[in-house]
């Protein structure tokens, strides 16, 4: 298989293994391979999966470093991107992100942001884009309008649930520099 990342350094706490929840309070990784990390999430969340290797399908974490290795999604490269998070928690159906701070570097601008993440609802204390690429935004903005129908009634749904993007995005703060 493909390495996770070059570096990793964490803390578990074992008491909550009998809660069925894998809890680690410290992690630090170094070139993360995002395809990598996604098809290990995949995996916890698979409940097939979970009963087949005796693993917890539920997990939180605290207090995360990671450094990603370059990667793209949803048409966006991004070439450099460092997060930091103090706690995140994941069960296969919902997933939450407290206190958030991202810096990337990508073919849709420099991102700076500080916020969280729960329910699909991202909450932004400030975001800061520059050198935007408004092409871009657009084919992005396509590109998830793509995974949206309309029902019978009317109603927008979505074709697949992704719970890693947001329903709902809340700036409080918002910093746009365009490309010339």
């Amino acid at each position: 298989g493909k390495r996770l990342a070059n570096i990793i350094r964490i803390r578990i706490n074992p008491y909550d293994l009998l809660r069925k929840t894998l809890t680690i309070s410290k992690l630090f990784a170094y070139d993360v391979n995002i395809d990598t990390l996604e098809s290990i999430l995949l995996d916890f969340s698979s409940a097939d999966s979970a009963e087949e290797n005796g693993i917890p399908f539920a997990f939180e974490l605290q207090n995360i470093r990671l450094k990603l290795l370059p990667f793209s999604r949803y048409g966006i490269d991004v070439e450099k991107e460092d997060l930091s998070v103090d706690s995140v928690y994941y069960d296969g159906n919902s997933f939450s992100v407290g206190n958030l701070r991202q810096s990337a570097h990508t073919s849709l601008g420099t991102v700076e942001l500080e916020g969280n993440y729960h329910d699909r609802f991202l909450d932004m204390e400030y975001l800061t884009i520059g050198q935007l690429d408004l092409e871009r935004l657009g084919k992005l903005m396509k590109n998830i309008l793509s995974t949206l129908t309309t029902d019978v009634d009317g109603n927008i749904t979505e074709k697949n649930k992704q719970i890693f993007l947001p329903r709902v995005i809340h700036a409080g703060k918002l910093d746009l520099r365009l490309q010339p």
